[in-house]
């Protein structure tokens, strides 16, 4: 503990306000939750009932009486020029001294108006763990038989912190954060907030800041529905770090699920949802996948380990099996592409097999066609014929957006496409008169290739250097 030394002129505010908080020292003492016999705030509250002599409270073994009474001595000193300093996790108390009370204690009573400052007033009984004490804002209670506070504490307490927060229709509880799913928090076993999975605050610890109690891990737990027959007591620590400030909720949740998933796989089980299959065939079935790649990955994931997803997601499959059997899947598929095509081996793996199989695809029908080009603008046209009898139009427009139009000719071979296709021309900007005149000219020849393209393309395909250099 420090001190500063200041005039009591300097004081006199805080002074007047102790003042205010001694004529009703009722104040002080939280509403109880519970109101049972022997309950020591009921106690409390009929000892300050009325006016009261705090200075008969000078010799009690009560710390907080006994604090009142050390209070009235300091301030009615009017040589008081010392306060005590107490430093806590949420800023400085400031305290008069004028005995051997509890630092805490005097603290507490000192601070009235001090939402979290105030709850020390009754820290001697909180540490002996007979009482826990709720403080935000106007929600002032204490409960010594384990009562849950009221969803107006909670919503005092985003209000104080600033937080965001919404109702959760099913529920009815409050929640903060975003997300597909939550993580739902309960204080002595009564369900009081939802954090959403993808909230970047730690919510625990801005609920502990106004709650004054011997241990957060016997008042607080949580629940995650998700994979929640894989739970096990491991995750506690997980939540004691989580509670001490140690991680986000989304970082909670994430580590939480993560591990479920890993019992899950151990398992040998294979689930989507909550909903169990007897084998990988018939886990398989459920998913909109070709029956090439069901095929595939049954006989190359490993046996005896599991799957889990939380829908029947092509994307989610392929992001559970990737990093153990991707490179496999993709041999099996498209032998020799892992080399070959390298470069597109990169990113999510449903966008990785599509990009390989659209590859695949125009590498045949660039072997079946057997166009031979006989220049840049020629090999453009070439590439842009075939695209367009094995990809959609917008590949066109891609491959357009991408070429190089510096020679006429090239710029004649956008204007054909564009034209043929009826493409957003993006580069039209680019192409001259002459390349347009061109473009036109060579639309007839590439309008038979594209309508019959497998009988003897290239004849008609080499007309075209007539036109086309």
């Amino acid at each position: 503990m420090s001190y500063k030394r200041e005039s009591r002129e300097r004081n006199e505010a805080r002074i007047r306000n102790i003042e205010e908080t001694l004529k009703h020292p009722k104040t002080l003492v939280p509403d109880c939750l519970d109101k049972v016999m022997f309950c020591p705030f009921t106690a409390y509250e009929k000892k300050l009932n009325g006016e009261v002599d705090l200075l008969k409270f000078a010799k009690s073994h009560d710390e907080f009486l006994r604090g009142l009474a050390e209070t009235k001595r300091a301030i009615d000193d009017d040589e008081l020029s010392f306060s005590g300093l107490l430093k806590t996790p949420h800023g400085t108390a400031t305290f008069f001294k004028k005995g051997d009370t509890d630092q805490y204690v005097l603290a507490g009573i000192q601070n009235e108006k001090h939402d979290v400052f105030r709850m020390l007033s009754f820290s001697r009984i909180v540490s002996s763990g007979k009482a826990v004490i709720y403080s935000a804002g106007s929600y002032y209670r204490a409960t010594c038989r384990s009562t849950p506070p009221e969803s107006k504490f909670i919503e005092n307490i985003l209000n104080e912190e600033n937080i965001s927060y919404s109702i959760e229709q099913s529920t009815g509880l409050l929640e903060v954060g975003t997300g597909d799913d939550y993580t739902e928090l309960y204080i002595f076993g009564s369900p009081l907030l939802l954090c959403g999975s993808m909230s970047k605050i730690n919510t625990p610890t801005k609920i502990f800041k106004y709650i004054l109690c011997k241990d957060p891990m016997q008042l607080i737990s949580f629940k995650i529905s998700k994979l929640s027959r894989f739970s096990d007591k491991s995750e506690s620590s997980i939540f004691a770090s989580y509670i001490s400030g140690g991680m986000t909720d989304s970082d909670f949740f994430q580590q939480i699920v993560s591990k479920r998933r890993n019992l899950a796989k151990s398992s040998g089980l294979f689930l989507i949802g909550t909903e169990a299959f007897p084998d990988i065939n018939a886990f398989l079935s459920k998913i909109d996948i070709s029956e090439r790649e069901k095929k595939v990955i049954s006989e190359l994931w490993p046996s005896g380990e599991g799957i889990y997803i939380d829908d029947a997601s092509t994307r989610k499959l392929y992001e559970i099996v990737w990093p153990e059997i991707g490179e496999q899947i993709v041999e099996q598929l498209y032998p020799g592409a892992t080399q070959k095509h390298r470069d597109v081996m990169k990113g999510n793996p449903v966008e990785i097999l599509d990009r390989l199989n659209r590859a695949i695809k125009l590498e045949e029908t660039e072997e079946r066609m057997k166009l031979k080009s006989w220049s840049t603008p020629s090999s453009q046209l070439a590439d842009l014929i075939a695209i367009s009898i094995t990809e959609q139009p917008e590949s066109l427009t891609d491959y357009i957006s991408k070429m190089s139009m510096k020679e006429t000719d090239s710029q004649a071979v956008a204007y054909c496409i564009q034209e043929i296709y009826k493409l957003n021309r993006s580069q039209s900007w680019k192409i001259s008169s002459d390349a347009v005149v061109k473009g036109r000219m060579i639309m007839e020849y590439v309008t038979r290739i594209i309508k019959d393209p497998w009988n003897n393309p290239d004849a008609t395909f080499q007309e075209i250097s007539k036109i086309i250099r």
